[in-house]
């Protein structure tokens, strides 16, 4: 079993909403706790813990999605920017026309120095209510789930006014509340296995 920061054979996030406001996104669809749940790192099964770090972000990208591609720098750069604070990152593609190899190709061409894991029959996205790349959930120590949405509000990046993912990490690394806890994922649908 690996123990790294970024992974390690069926993921153990327990993920509890407590909703304050109109409930949107992943508090809509009633996402309290999250079952045990396999990703695998070509092929071997992995298991992410929430209590391995103060703060689990999980992202979900897509390697055919022009979105992702608009977001490979910045998201790079939040691994770069937080890895180091103890975030613990999990890239998960979850899109069944996308295979190993193709993620591997992909983040050897956009340099990406994280891992991406694969979710199997998208077991995970669908057990979040995940539906877009890139879409993120930001969990904290106990797994309860804090932020869910977008990285921020500018796909070319040229007129970001909200950097929501960075700004909800800011504020649960200094243990304050996160002022925007819901907001709306843009990007491109994820591919889902046909039932």
């Amino acid at each position: 079993m690996k123990r790294i920061l970024l992974a390690v054979s069926a993921l153990t996030l327990t993920a509890i909403v407590i909703a304050a406001a109109p409930l949107v996104g992943a508090r809509a669809a009633g996402i309290t706790q999250l079952p045990e749940t396999t990703l695998t790192d070509h092929g071997k099964p992995v298991t992410i813990h929430s209590a391995d770090a103060p703060v689990t972000a999980l992202i979900f990208v897509s390697t055919t999605c022009e979105v992702t591609a608009a977001y490979s720098a910045r998201l790079e750069e939040l691994f770069a920017d937080y890895s180091g604070k103890k975030v613990q990152f999990v890239f998960v593609d979850s899109n069944a026309n996308e295979t190993t190899a193709d993620v591997d190709t992909y983040s050897r061409a956009r340099g990406w120095k994280f891992r991406v894991y694969q979710d199997e029959a998208n077991r995970l996205a669908d057990k979040l209510d995940a539906h877009v790349t890139p879409e993120v959930y930001l969990f904290d120590k106990t797994g309860t789930l804090r932020y869910h949405g977008r990285v921020d509000d500018s796909r070319p990046g040229t007129k970001i006014t909200s950097r929501d993912t960075r700004t909800a990490l800011d504020a649960l690394l200094s243990g304050k509340p996160v002022p925007v806890a819901e907001t709306k994922a843009f990007g491109c649908t994820i591919s889902r296995v046909k039932s």
